[in-house]
């Protein structure tokens, strides 16, 4: 599956994130992100990361913004 540049998801996640629930897809679930205590799967491209914020960085993203542009909770 194709996944967005850079600029375009941070272009999503930014119209997102005033919006509850999210609605971006992700590269994988919530569960499977979460499922290795020793890195995260990143929703945006499937991959693993140690640490989340320079990834997200990347995509002009905020932890908050990461987080409703997934319809992920905020712990």
């Amino acid at each position: 599956s194709a996944f967005l540049t850079p600029q375009g998801l941070g272009a999503v996640a930014r119209r997102q994130s005033g919006h509850i629930g999210g609605g971006f897809p992700a590269a994988v679930s919530m569960r499977e992100s979460l499922a290795d205590p020793s890195r995260i799967i990143s929703m945006i491209d499937g991959r693993p990361y140690r640490f989340l914020t320079r990834h997200i960085a990347r995509y002009g993203m905020s932890p908050d913004q990461y987080r409703r542009c997934f319809g992920l909770p905020q712990d």
